[in-house]
């Protein structure tokens, strides 16, 4: 074997090797920090934030994502990902997870507007920041998406035993459409607005504490200029920005894979080529899976208000087990013997009765 071949067979089982590993603790952590979030963003506490109900938006897609993408990509690991032979599942596979993928996105873009809005001095801009708005707002994006990409029922199609992929997209105008969707939809516009949003609510935020000073003398001004950012507002902007920041990092690379690929498609490339190229594609989308799974840890860690609600459910799922435990009888021994010789004698009578 000549060191070329070498490196494809390397390269190779460095990729299975990833895809049969990396996804596991994905899932198992993805899962649970996803369905955290969602018991948390749905106490009375934060259910009317219209913030909130875009990150619990967001969750819900994550979990899509998680179970569609990421599960498939483990099985393909141990050769059992049934997009290879099934084309049906194929489809729905990219179906959902590319259009969770973006709604994911898009809902962080739409919380982003609202931080910005809810920080805003103008009062027509801040009326936005409402929870009514954000319910149109998602459930709008959510059946346009479901329209949009239905191209995927046309354009991909499994065919077993092709490398890299066996589920992908053999029209090259379906694949170069498909590309530069997602090159744009989600790994180019929404992190310039995420950071563009983020930039102007930060300015805000910054605009409101100069602001705040002079109007000290008179409390009923201060009061109500101190409204415009409350603090559980303000915790608010703080888990989005570090959300957006993890979000631009994760994205990035399989931009740069996306955009490689398409703008290399019509280039001749050997089979090391190919094959660096898939291991580079690989590695991006194990990354941007990271994206999925990473919202529980980041608002525990950077919101207080989240905290707090995460210990307050602790607090009330411990008392339901303590509830659940005392309302269980326990019968002390002497009562268990005395019941058992009381039953002997009562059976002992009926005997000398009918003898």
């Amino acid at each position: 074997m000549d060191a070329k071949n070498e490196a494809i067979a390397t390269l190779r089982h460095v990729a299975m090797y990833l895809n049969r590993s990396i996804p596991i603790p994905l899932l198992i952590f993805g899962t649970i920090g996803n369905i955290l979030n969602v018991f948390i963003l749905t106490r009375q506490s934060l259910r009317t934030n219209s913030c909130a109900f875009y990150f619990l938006s967001s969750t819900l897609a994550n979990i899509l994502c998680l179970w569609t993408g990421l599960l498939t990509r483990l099985l393909s690991g141990y050769n059992l990902d049934p997009t290879a032979w099934s084309t049906v599942v194929c489809q729905i596979r990219f179906y959902i997870t590319y259009m969770s993928l973006s709604l994911s996105a898009c809902f962080l873009v739409y919380a982003s507007v609202d931080r910005w809005a809810s920080s805003s001095t103008n009062p027509n801009v801040r009326s936005f920041s409402r929870i009514h708005n954000a319910r149109y707002m998602v459930i709008y994006t959510t059946l346009f998406a479901c329209v949009f990409y239905g191209q995927t029922f046309y354009c991909y199609v499994a065919v077993p035993n092709q490398f890299p992929v066996n589920c992908y997209c053999p029209n090259q105008v379906c694949r170069t459409y498909n590309d530069v969707l997602f090159l744009i939809l989600f790994s180019m516009i929404p992190p310039m607005f995420m950071l563009s949003f983020g930039y102007m609510t930060i300015k805000n935020v910054q605009k409101i504490r100069q602001q705040v000073r002079p109007l000290s003398a008179s409390l009923q001004a201060s009061r109500q200029r101190h409204r415009l950012l409350k603090k559980k507002d303000h915790q608010m902007i703080m888990m989005l920005l570090v959300q957006v920041f993890f979000f631009v990092i994760l994205v990035t690379p399989s931009g740069i894979s996306k955009a490689y690929s398409t703008l290399t498609f019509n280039q001749l490339k050997d089979s090391l080529e190919l094959t660096k190229e898939n291991f580079f594609f690989q590695i991006s989308v194990l990354i941007l899976y990271i994206n999925c799974c990473s919202a529980f840890y980041l608002y525990t860690l950077t919101g207080k208000i989240f905290r707090q609600e995460v210990k307050r459910l602790l607090v009330n799922v411990q008392r339901s087990n303590l509830a659940t435990t005392s309302e269980v009888r326990i019968i002390p021994p002497d009562r268990i013997s005395a019941a058992y010789h009381s039953q002997t004698n009562r059976i002992t009578m009926k005997y000398n009765r009918k003898t």
